[in-house]
């Protein structure tokens, strides 16, 4: 029998604990603000621009923390989740390009 937390929630919550520390190392040295300013780019850079930088990170944090999320519910290893990742973000950009260009077509 496990502990009072299984295995799988175990390594989430130590992500996250670690995610929050540097966040915190962000934001101590404000290498979040830096990053914050070359990174942000697409649909989240106007939001960005309004969120301090405790808050960037936390944004940072957030889209990273799904990546571990989906990880750990699928039971993946890092590679096969970079891997499925990366296949998804592919068509998920190719798909966005395509759908934007014959909607210029439209507008």
């Amino acid at each position: 029998m496990y502990g009072l937390v299984p295995p799988p929630i175990a390594g989430i919550l130590l992500i996250v604990a670690a995610g929050e520390g540097f966040k915190q190392t962000l934001v101590d040295t404000g290498i979040g603000q830096v990053v914050a300013d070359f990174v942000a780019s697409g649909i989240l850079a106007p939001l960005v621009r309004d969120l301090s930088t405790g808050e960037t990170s936390l944004l940072v944090l957030a889209i990273g923390a799904g990546f571990w999320l989906v990880k750990e519910y699928f039971s993946l290893t890092v590679g096969q989740n970079i891997k499925t990742w990366s296949l998804m973000e592919t068509i998920i950009s190719v798909s966005g390009l395509v759908f934007l260009l014959l909607l210029r077509l439209v507008i």
